[in-house]
């Protein structure tokens, strides 16, 4: 494993026992901003694009289907995850 990505690790693993769980989101998630939308890589430019704002809808690429199977392996997941060793 890459020096810095354990040294990463040991970090987020100290805020995460020196911490409140509140504190230590504000943390990890200061100076984030939320994504409005993507747009395409393509180099056209489509009309049609630029009218409907080319946002990116995620609910295009999945069914339902995978929705409900995503949610199930995320309950079971999210319960055995050990946030401090999660990849950042």
């Amino acid at each position: 494993m890459p020096i810095i990505v354990r040294f990463l690790q040991e970090a987020a693993l100290y805020v995460l026992t020196t911490r409140s769980s509140q504190d230590a989101a504000r943390i990890f998630t200061e100076g984030l901003k939320p994504v409005l939308g993507v747009r395409s890589n393509s180099t056209d430019s489509d009309s049609e694009d630029d009218e409907e704002g080319d946002v990116f809808d995620p609910d295009v690429l999945v069914d339902d289907h995978d929705v409900r199977r995503h949610r199930q392996m995320r309950g079971r997941i999210g319960k055995k995850r050990d946030f401090a060793t999660a990849p950042f």
